[in-house]
């Protein structure tokens, strides 16, 4: 029965029932069950291009141009069919019109009638958004509105945050689909797509190239979905934040041993930071009303939003309160009198921002601060607030709305770097002192003033160890009357409160650890009128050489790790001091050794000079003697005897060239002061190369230049001895055939370099000689006198040798 036409008598009272409807704007159709039409209006006849007057009663609904209709028609006759209602909005393309089809069922005379209203809703769209897009533009963040057509995205709005960051650019980024501005960055089209499919909000930190290409940085990403077919994209720079994240990380691999538990914290700090950050926030479903829709943008960059009105007289009437306040407060919104400034709730010191924040409202102005709030639990937290004036009242009264960001978790971080920069750079400061200064008396002095300055300390004396160790002698003092020294001039290591500080090795609080029962110290601590004394051991190789006790105004804030702090800079300074005892005994220790090198120096050109005298006086002579006897040996021989004759000529010969040798090692010897002191460093290396190096089968290519003037004696041995060592063991192991020497005398320096290519030998390793008799004598003449030795070789690299003096007057004129 359901399908059987609707009879001329039913039409009949049909047509009453709708004539009132022919001249109706919206598009109007009544249809039997057989999808054929049994009444249009002029509207619908006119939507769909048909003449107004033709009669489309018995007309099936194939007759009109939309294929659009008809699928929609189906799906909501079966909607009717289960007993639903049938509503759908969609973009008429042959108007290029935004609509709203409507599908419902009416009974005719006990028959079926279906009725379809077609409404034009693109003015309310359009009208909708404007609203929509005049209460996001004022957001302080970045926002972008794309819109769902065919099978992308399209960018249809923006704001005047996203404007200025991308510098008006954006302006020519609106039409252009997703997939063409996110080719690169395949998911943020996943994640817009599963936001717009699903209707969830999505919140991802990522790193980003600009559309232009010419910027990169971090940015928070938070995707909504707003019905009908919009997804709103904030994007949050956040380059500083995992910059200064990144730093901290890179700090905290650099700390030494002292701060590794404070970086710790820092770094529970930063996990803290980012798990805030990561978490997602709740967002409300899409709202139809455009306040609602407001709220779901602002939302985007808040943890809750308020609106109200302020009145002249500062007093306010709030609207509504949405989002997280209950959870960062732990107020319900009824039981705090307003939000807009948070005065009941507010840090003591920050109430004024309130004050100001209302002002503000009053003359028209936003605001935007960041401020402290105490929870109903007591708790500690920074909130950033951000509130826009609207439209003023007859009465007076001006409209705000504003949104609210717990950032307690960025500013604890910020306030923790800044402890550790500033705990960083004190560190540096100790570290000068110490690297400048050789007395540790003086380096205690120079503490001291640091220590005043960082903890503001109203009376502070210093004390370093004596040198029998039994006691404390005082090295300077601040803010103490000069007649209360005496008693603390000198502090024994058995007074009690000094063998408490040695036994813990820690800042100790004497009003915490012990009863003040000294009546000089417990008079000194009167008259200063301090509430705390702190006495701060300082240990150095294991023994306490420096006591400090400090006078402070109030008490120790041992929840900001105060006594920790000192305790670091104490270690610090320990390790300083550490440090120059080691200096000092390494500096001792050198001048001692200097001195021994050049004794024994002195002792073996005095030996030198020995030998080449007794060569010379003895030996030398009694070679001429031999010679002389032989001859007059000779002179006894008969004339026949040609044999022995001949014999004694050439024991004669090589008695001859043993006193020529005997000469030259006696004059090589004792050449200083002998040949250096008369012709100078020059000629006598040239002597001792022409007599000794290039008969033994090397040539040497001698080059000097700037010694117009007599060295120094020592300066002048030295360089000659070494250069005579050098030269020896190139005649013994190069096998070159070639030496180059050359020497150079300018101011700052002498310079002597000799080079060979010989064979070379390894510096390191088994059987190398970089550590022989020869080359440790060179080295140890060259630092005995202030000057630099280096040698370098390698196997089949020859060998070079070079010497760096200080230019001095000559000691002998």
């Amino acid at each position: 029965m359901e399908n059987d036409p609707v009879k001329n008598d039913d039409i009949q009272n049909l047509e009453v029932i709708v004539k009132a409807l022919e001249y109706t704007v919206d598009p109007i159709a009544l249809l039997e069950a057989g999808r054929r039409f049994i009444f249009c209006n002029r509207a619908w006849k006119v939507y769909h291009g048909l003449d107004p007057d033709v009669d489309m009663r018995g007309l099936g609904l194939e007759t009109i141009k939309s294929e659009e209709i008809q699928p929609l028609f189906i799906e909501g006759r079966e909607a009717l069919d289960r007993g639903e209602s049938f509503e759908r909005e969609f973009h008429a393309s042959w108007c290029d019109k935004r609509v709203k089809i409507i599908v419902q069922r009416i009974e005719v005379s006990g028959r079926p009638v279906t009725v379809v209203v077609i409404r034009d809703i693109t003015d309310i769209i359009k009208k909708s958004e404007e609203r929509i897009r005049s209460r996001f533009m004022g957001v302080p963040v970045p926002i972008y509105i794309w819109r769902h057509e065919g099978d992308d995205m399209i960018l249809v709005d923006y704001n005047e945050a996203a404007f200025k960051i991308t510098g008006g650019r954006v302006v020519k980024l609106v039409g252009k689909t997703a997939a063409e501005l996110h080719a690169g960055h395949p998911g943020i089209l996943e994640e817009m797509w599963r936001c717009y499919n699903e209707h969830v909000p999505i919140v991802r930190e990522m790193e980003y190239r600009s559309y232009f290409g010419d910027k990169s940085w971090w940015m928070a990403v938070k995707y909504v979905y707003a019905e009908p077919d919009l997804v709103i994209v904030h994007t949050e720079d956040i380059t500083e934040r995992v910059t200064a994240r990144k730093e901290l990380e890179k700090y905290r691999d650099t700390l030494e041993a002292q701060v590794r538990e404070r970086t710790a914290r820092l770094a529970e700090t930063n996990a803290e930071l980012e798990r805030q950050i990561h978490e997602k926030e709740r967002t409300e479903k899409a709202l139809r009303r455009s306040e609602e829709r407001y709220r779901s943008v602002t939302e985007l960059a808040s943890d809750y939003m308020y609106a109200g009105k302020i009145y002249p007289d500062l007093t306010v009437k709030r609207d509504w309160v949405a989002g997280a306040f209950e959870k960062i407060t732990g107020y319900r919104p009824d039981e705090i009198e307003c939000e807009l400034g948070h005065p009941d709730i507010l840090h003591p010191d920050d109430r004024g921002i309130a004050v100001k924040h209302l002002e503000d409202f009053i003359a028209g102005r936003s605001v935007d601060s960041e401020f402290r709030i105490i929870t109903k639990s007591g708790e500690l937290r920074w909130i950033h607030s951000f509130g826009v004036p609207g439209e003023r009242g007859d009465d007076g009264g001006i409209r705000v709305v504003g949104a609210v960001k717990d950032i307690t978790g960025r500013k604890l971080f910020e306030i923790a770097l800044e402890k550790r920069n500033r705990e960083l750079g004190l560190l540096n400061r100790l570290n000068d002192i110490l690297q400048s200064s050789n007395d540790t008396r003086e380096a205690v002095k120079m503490v001291l003033d640091i220590f005043l300055k960082e903890f503001g300390i109203k009376a502070a004396g210093a004390w370093v160890l004596s040198d029998d160790g039994g006691c404390f002698e005082r090295v300077a003092s601040v803010g103490v009357p000069r007649e209360l020294h005496e008693p603390f001039d000198s502090l024994p290591v058995d007074d009690i409160y000094v063998a408490r500080a040695i036994r813990e090795g820690r800042p100790v609080v004497f009003e915490d650890e012990m009863p003040v029962r000294d009546p000089k110290k417990l008079k000194v601590a009167e008259e200063l009128n301090v509430i705390s004394t702190v006495a701060v051991p300082v240990v150095s190789g294991g023994v306490t050489k420096v006591l400090f006790n400090f006078g402070f105004e109030r008490r120790l804030d041992e929840s900001a790790g105060e006594t920790a702090y000192l305790q670091l800079i104490a270690g610090h300074l320990g390790l300083g001091l550490e440090r120059l005892e080691l200096l000092k005994a390494e500096k001792i220790y050198e001048e001692k050794v200097k001195k021994l090198a050049g004794k024994l120096i002195q002792t073996i050109e005095e030996d030198k000079s020995r030998i080449a005298r007794n060569l010379h006086d003895d030996i030398g002579q009694s070679i001429i003697v031999l010679i002389a006897e032989l001859a007059e040996f000779e002179k006894t021989l008969p004339p026949g005897d040609a044999g022995t004759i001949e014999r004694c000529k050439q024991v004669r010969m090589r008695l001859n060239d043993l006193a020529g040798e005997t000469r030259r090692v006696a004059y090589s010897l004792a050449l200083q002061p002998a040949m250096l002191e008369d012709l100078g460093l020059i000629p006598a290396l040239q002597w001792y190369i022409d007599t000794v190096v290039e008969p033994g089968g090397i040539e040497v290519d001698l080059a000097a230049a700037g010694f117009d003037e007599m060295l120094p004696s020592r300066q002048a041995v030295a360089l000659y001895r070494v250069a005579q060592e050098a030269l020896t063991n190139a005649m013994r192991h190069s096998g070159a055939k070639k030496v180059q020497l050359k020497l150079i005398k300018g101011y700052p320096n002498i310079i002597m370099d000799i080079k060979d290519r010989g064979r070379g030998f390894p510096m390191k390793g088994a059987g190398a000689p970089g550590d022989g008799l020869g080359i440790t004598g060179m080295r140890e003449r060259i630092q005995n006198i202030d000057g630099t030795f280096d040698i370098q070789s390698a196997p089949g690299k020859g060998t070079r040798v070079r010497v760096t003096l200080p230019v001095e007057e000559c000691d002998e004129q």
